[in-house]
């Protein structure tokens, strides 16, 4: 067993009652024959014979292996004197006891747990006070701090708690002497027991301490100095999980060791997810929109290094919840699979989960261990939405809420999540205009007007700004149709082009404003259009009243019709009066009452027309010049037989046959 080592007397511990100094020793002799040894200040062996060299030396060490009564005699000369003999015998006697052993008490075996983002300073002495005991002085004793394993070398630290200059506090603080030379000191109650030297790691954090021990330092101090060594993590926000074990190497003065070993559990929390990037987008009507293009994703456990995310789940709906109408999709000529119910979920060519739910406007996103960071920002930024609403509202709020899914192997306090709300406003776009029940009015015939018929209808109440155009085809199936150049109206006025033909009229609808291109819509065939009637053709309204045998005539040219045909005359009774085609000269045949026609042909434009007239030709008087009676003998009675009549006024050709049956009288 080590005993008290350096025990140190000075020639006033041996009552110097003479102005006289140590001149000898005898060897110290213990009562059971043990013997010890004298040095001399400079730790050299005392060679025990008088040596006057020893004269200015006023210090000697006595230093003993084992326990026991020690006594010596020390030897006292008056310096004036020449002869070699003493002027006084002093006796020395030592009792050396067994030291006891150092001991470091309630520390060794500890266990302390730092909790993730709960507390930075994590004391290392837990549960009971840490307590040391020797009997031996601490001056030249040391402490050395150190892990032993599990350390981080950026991360893990070990300091002091200062606590001030009061009763049982600790202190630590640097002092300069001016020269340059400086040391980091502790106080105990104000008292400063040693100095002590860092070890530090790579983000200056401490991963090692050495503090040496002057005569200040006591049991009180050293175990005050145990109590208020604590364990913090540079990176305590998401620090490296695990172990760590911190050794202490206790020596006291006279090199008595201590050692014990306190372990660290750094506990992982798990921490909340963190989902942003969110803006407000805009969907057109019938359309579709990527909710998150700028959408971030950031988990601390998961998102380390290229971590993944089995278990965690992304859930969006309306935000105050699910309407059905929500259609959510993946985006068009995208890399993210289809999004079918109870199918995989498919990102660049990879399953990193299954769609757990798309219906009643709740989409669920569930992931596998191939989720890393990189696909699951893919995936969330392909997302995409429509609505199928008949009657669209102009904004809505959609939340999109990630969850860890967390089953505690990502740190204590189970699953956690966050959430964005994500602004769509709807553009609900000018619609188009339309046009209905088109159709064409008018008289199908060349110079009439048709005019074209339409309902026009605009949503946003746009002001009509449609343009037409008509169209001419040669039947009533369409064939052959062609534009009307020039007809770009609501009415249209037909022509000589027109006849025969059927006549269509196209609305393109338009707004004035808004959009203005809308839907076109053409009417049925209107047809086929017939020629114009012309003009009244006046031809002797009153009629004609001639004489047989009056000479040929040509009655007042006809006047009035339409269009370029020619006159054309034609009698009904060509027996009675005939008459020129082109001239219309009358040629009288026989009395009787006989119908003129006047036609004016019909051209490209017009139709025929006709008129007509009455041409009564009286009988013309015959004159009988004389009359020849044959001779009678009176019979009684006065009749008598006509021989033969000669007429006057006879036309050339006209037979006439007198009745001469009758009897004069």
């Amino acid at each position: 067993m080590l005993l008290n080592a350096a025990e140190i007397f000075a020639e006033t511990d041996l009552e110097n009652i003479y102005p006289i100094n140590i001149g000898g020793y005898s060897q110290p002799i213990a009562t059971d024959g043990l013997t010890a040894d004298l040095y001399l200040a400079d730790d050299s062996l005392y060679n025990y014979v008088y040596d006057i060299s020893l004269f200015d030396d006023h210090i000697i060490k006595f230093k003993a292996t084992e326990p026991g009564l020690y006594t010596f005699n020390a030897f006292l000369w008056d310096l004036l004197w020449d002869e070699n003999i003493p002027v006084k015998e002093y006796v020395v006697e030592i009792n050396v006891t067994a030291d006891t052993a150092l001991l470091i008490n309630d520390l060794d075996g500890d266990s302390v747990s730092f909790v993730e983002d709960s507390l930075i300073q994590c004391f290392l002495d837990s549960g009971i006070k840490a307590t040391v005991s020797s009997s031996s002085s601490w001056n030249g004793g040391s402490l050395k701090l150190e892990f032993a394993s599990g350390l981080v070398n950026d991360e893990d630290s070990i300091a002091f708690n200062n606590t001030g200059n009061g009763t049982g506090s600790i202190y630590v603080g640097y002092t300069d002497n001016g020269l340059g030379i400086s040391d980091n000191y502790v106080k105990y109650e104000g008292v400063v027991i040693g100095t002590f030297s860092k070890t530090l790691g790579s983000s200056g954090n401490v991963i090692a301490m050495s503090l040496n021990f002057n005569t200040n330092a006591t049991n009180a101090a050293v175990s005050a100095l145990l109590q208020n060594l604590y364990y913090t993590n540079y990176n305590y926000h998401d620090p490296n999980n695990g172990l760590r074990t911190v050794k202490y190497s206790l020596t006291d003065g006279i090199s008595n060791t201590a050692t014990a070993l306190v372990d660290i559990t750094v506990v992982p929390v798990n921490e909340a997810p963190e989902l942003g990037g969110a803006d407000i987008v805009f969907l057109e009507a019938d359309g579709s929109v990527v909710l998150g293009n700028d959408i971030e994703l950031f988990d601390p456990e998961l998102s380390a290094g290229n971590g993944n995310y089995a278990g965690a789940f992304l859930t969006v709906l309306r935000d105050g919840g699910a309407d059905d109408t929500d259609i959510f999709s993946a985006k068009s000529a995208g890399t993210l699979g289809i999004l079918t119910e109870k199918g995989a979920l498919i990102t660049n060519g990879i399953n990193i989960g299954d769609v757990t739910q798309n219906s009643g406007g709740v989409l669920i996103l569930t992931f596998n261990s191939n989720a890393t960071n990189e696909l699951m920002l893919s995936t969330i930024r392909q997302i995409a939405y429509s609505n199928q609403a008949s009657v669209l509202p102009d904004s809505l709020l959609l939340n999109m809420v990630f969850n860890d899914g967390n089953d505690g192997s990502q740190g204590t306090g189970g699953a956690l999540a966050d959430s964005v709300l994500i602004g769509v406003n709807i553009i609900i776009p000018n619609k188009a205009p339309v046009v209905s029940e088109v159709s064409v009015t008018g008289i199908a015939k060349i110079g009439e007007q048709f005019t074209g018929n339409y309902v026009y209808t605009d949503a946003e109440n746009d002001e009509d700004a449609s343009t037409f155009k008509w169209y001419r085809s040669s039947d009533a199936m369409g064939n052959d149709k062609t534009e009307i150049s020039g007809a770009n109206t609501k009415t249209y006025t037909l022509t000589a082009a027109d006849a025969n033909r059927y006549i269509s009229f196209v609305v393109m609808s338009a707004a004035l404003t808004g959009t203005n291109t809308g839907t076109t819509m053409e009417s049925e065939l209107k047809g086929p259009i017939t020629k114009r009637t012309q003009e009244p053709i006046i031809y002797n309204s009153t009629g004609i009243t001639k004489t047989y045998g009056d000479v040929v005539f040509i009655p007042t040219p006809p006047s009035g019709g339409s269009g370029k045909g020619l006159f054309r005359f034609v009698s009904k009774n060509p027996a009675i009066a005939s008459v020129e085609a082109l001239t219309g000269k009358v040629s009288i045949h026989k009395a009787g009452t006989v119908t003129l026609t006047v036609i004016k042909e019909g051209d490209n434009e017009y139709e025929s027309a006709l008129q007509t007239c009455e041409l009564v030709v009286n009988p013309k008087t015959i004159t009988v010049s004389s009359i020849t009676i044959e001779d009678k003998l009176y019979d009684a009675t006065s009749n008598a037989q006509i021989k033969s009549v000669i007429l006057s006024g006879i036309m050339e050709n006209d037979e006439v046959i007198p009745d001469t049956s009758y009897s004069c009288f």
